[in-house]
């Protein structure tokens, strides 16, 4: 008679319990015997050189025993061969955390960490494997590298002497104690440990080539070369020199010499790199059809498939296939979500695309995974300054200028942020920096200087940065046109205007060298000619906002009023973002009286962008031209929740409170914050130079109410504000003659009937 389910499954179960106790393994898997078994079939895919399955199989292995040294060390090395850096770093680590009697995994570990900058950790590794073995030459020199980047270069070249005294023969030591001595400035030991490494072997290719990038690093081209050949003789097919005869001679502009050693280093490497290399090569020459020979089959293959593929991205981008572009980096980014080179190639693409609210947060999680990264902190604030942000883009480029001092690249970036904040005197301070000494020679840090000092209006100092770029730079508009600016302010109208005119030849584009002009017209009297230039560029780009913003500009100079309107309205179409456009336009009905359609239109922009932290300040000012102050505070508390960097509505707002009896500290607070990043506008200056009086305090108003005159000579305003703090103080002359300049006839402004009550009590 059959036993019942439930008897069976008894007897089954006791059979288990019976079978685990004697450590037969018939009724459970053995994790050991699985582990061994995919330790082996993931070792076989490895050596294949199919490393993602590789990984996959590790994974598994992970998944059943976390703490499985081996496993780990073998998925960072899968990691390091499919290009995954990120996640090798990780695995590799956590391997050296589980075998700590590995001292190879430990050196591997530390060296890892050294090339992270985690200095620290790269020595605490380097210290762990001298205790187990005081004579490891690697040990010695990793210590000695971390030593000296921990600013202890002292006890880094004692380290590494030691590593030397220990194996007189190995190469790779001297040229750490060379790199040393050249990192402290001392530059004749650091030939000197070079030569030593030749001396202690002179057939050794690594020696020469140390010594030969000892001497290509100080510009002795001839002694470099003659070292690069006897490594070449030594060697001649060998992988790494040939990378270096290559870089070596494609550097000098030696094409054809680069391209042969190229292509054998490209043919000796042992993994994708030397291929790699040589398709960047044709892709800087523009041989794209040789470089997609290259890429198209590296991408296939799980060791070439990201970096091929970002390239290939990078080649249809260029050439205008913008969506296969997208793909390829997606593809990338599916595989590896948080690849730094994929996520930049794309941030890249977003920023060219005008779609940079997308690339943000891209930047934002790069420089997240590494904030020490230089290069990182320069993508973010490259995509800050795209997005207007400039005080963001400021605070990155800045923390990249402290990780890499001295970088010109970032002075001159740092600098166009400032410009483009109003700030030219900070600019301009980075700037002389970045035209000095071995930056000396770069034209667009000369051309950015140039743009500071004429925007401080410097014109003196401009001068012969000017010339510099015009001589440098014939054939530049930029440099023409700063030509004529220069001499446009300092009388010069006729070479000012061969100036401009040479400029729009060079770029019938200019907007600056048409604006010369147009104003070089208005000058001379010759309106006939100032409509004939803005007409012809609207015909020919009449959507343009830089174009439709100065054809408001001329039209409402030539008091052709409802011209002047449609191209501002059109501006602010075509720009809705655009603060100067929705200034011209209410400037233009404020002319008229027109306060009531200045408002409307505004509170359309606003309706359109309820963010828009332009139209936000624009409407702002309206309200206060209508003396409707509290809806006025409102609406710029409303810009400022917004952007609590909005300057603009900072200072109007402080202005406000200040002309209506409000909180003096805190009108103090608003527009100190706006001066701070903007110190060089003269409006906040006024502002802040005002809340002073008002406070009492006369010797810090004039202070900054001398620099808003200084900014802005010709408004009258400014000139009774500083009048009113020189007559608090007693200095009665001064008050009176700027008095005197702002009541000129014809000249109106508000305050004005407090001015003349002054200017009679000063008189006396």
């Amino acid at each position: 008679m059959s036993k019942s389910p439930v008897a069976r499954l008894a007897r089954s179960s006791l059979w288990c319990v019976l079978v685990a106790a004697i450590g037969l393994s018939a009724c459970t898997k053995n994790p050991e015997r699985e582990r061994a078994g995919l330790m082996t079939s993931a070792d076989r895919y490895f050596d294949q050189g199919k490393y993602r399955e590789a990984a996959v199989e590790y994974r598994k292995i992970l998944q059943l025993d976390p703490r499985y040294g081996p496993a780990h060390l073998k998925l960072g090395r899968s990691y390091v061969a499919i290009g995954d850096t990120q996640a090798a770093y990780r695995e590799l680590l956590r391997a050296a955390d589980l075998l700590p009697q590995d001292l190879t995994v430990q050196l591997q570990a530390g060296q890892f960490l050294l090339e992270s900058r985690d200095f620290e950790g790269a020595k605490q590794r380097a210290m762990l494997v001298l205790e187990k073995d005081p004579k490891s030459i690697e040990a010695q020199i990793l210590l000695g590298n971390s030593l000296a980047n921990l600013n202890d270069m002292r006890g880094g070249i004692a380290q590494i002497e030691n590593a030397i005294k220990a194996d007189p023969e190995r190469i790779l030591s001297y040229a750490n104690l060379g790199s040393m001595h050249y990192q402290s400035g001392d530059r004749a030991q650091a030939e000197a440990a070079f030569k030593r490494a030749v001396a202690a072997n002179p057939k050794s290719v690594d020696a020469r080539l140390a010594l030969a990038n000892y001497y290509w690093a100080n510009d002795e081209m001839g002694n470099a070369e003659r070292e690069l050949k006897v490594a070449l003789s030594l060697d001649p097919k060998g992988e790494l020199v040939n990378k270096a005869a290559a870089t070596y001679y494609l550097q000098l502009q030696k094409p054809e010499e680069g391209e042969k050693y190229l292509k054998a280093y490209a043919a000796a490497a042992n993994d994708i790199w030397g291929q790699i290399t040589l398709a960047d090569y044709y892709l800087t020459t523009k041989r794209l059809k040789e470089a997609r020979a290259i890429l198209e089959p590296l991408a296939k293959r799980d060791d070439g498939f990201k970096s091929a593929t970002l390239r290939l991205a990078r080649t249809d981008y260029a050439e205008g296939r913008h969506q296969e572009a997208y793909k390829l980096v997606d593809s990338v980014l599916a595989r590896y979500a948080n690849d730094n080179g994929a996520r930049l190639t794309k941030i890249m693409f977003l920023v060219d695309d005008k779609k940079v609210a997308d690339a943000l947060p891209l930047a934002r999680a790069v420089v997240a995974s590494d904030p020490g990264s230089a290069v990182y902190q320069y993508h973010l604030g490259a995509v800050l300054e795209a997005n207007k942000d400039f005080q963001g883009a400021a605070k990155a480029l800045s923390e990249a200028l402290r990780l890499k001092p001295g970088t010109v690249l970032l002075q001159v970036e740092l600098a166009r942020v400032y410009l483009a904040q109003g700030d030219a005197k900070a600019a301009a301070q980075y700037l002389k920096d970045a035209t000095s000494g071995a930056a000396a020679k770069i034209p667009e840090a000369h051309m950015l200087l140039a743009k500071a000092l004429v925007a401080q209006r410097d014109y003196k100092g401009a001068e012969p940065e000017v010339a510099g770029l015009v001589a440098t730079m014939p054939n530049s508009a930029e440099a023409q046109t700063l030509a004529g600016i220069v001499l446009f302010e300092t009388g010069g109208s006729v070479v000012a205007r061969r100036a401009f005119s040479r400029a729009i030849e060079l770029d019938p584009q200019s907007i600056d060298a048409l604006t010369g002009l147009i104003r070089l017209d208005l000058q001379e009297n010759k309106p006939a000619d100032a409509r004939t230039r803005i007409e012809k560029r609207l015909a020919a780009t009449p959507n343009d906002p830089a174009v439709l913003l100065l054809a408001g500009r001329t039209f409402a100079a030539l008091r052709d009023t409802p011209q002047a309107e449609a191209a501002y309205r059109k501006a602010t179409k075509a720009d809705p973002s655009s603060l100067e456009a929705l200034t011209g336009l209410a400037d233009l009905f404020a002319a008229q009286n027109r306060l009531d359609d200045a408002r409307a239109e505004t509170e359309e922009a606003v309706r359109r962008q309820p963010k828009s932290v332009p139209a936000l300040t624009m409407l702002g000012s309206i309200l206060d031209a209508q003396r409707k102050r509290t809806e006025a505070q409102k609406v710029y508390e409303r810009a400022l929740a917004v952007d609590p960097q909005a300057v603009l509505a900072a200072n109007n707002l402080a202005w406000n409170y200040a002309e209506t009896g409000g909180n003096l500290d805190v009108a103090l607070q608003l527009v100190q914050g706006a001066v701070a990043k903007a110190p060089n506008n003269p409006a906040f200056q006024d502002t802040l130079g005002w809340i002073y009086y008002k406070k009492g305090l006369n010797t810090l108003a004039i202070a900054a109410l001398k620099q808003s005159v200084a900014g802005a000579p010709k408004v009258p305003a400014f000139q009774y504000h500083l009048a009113a703090a020189y007559a608090k103080t007693g200095q009665k002359r001064q008050a009176r003659e700027l008095l005197e300049q702002a009541l000129a006839p014809g000249r109106d402004f508000e305050g004005a009937d407090e001015a003349r009550k002054l200017l009679q009590s000063v008189k006396g």
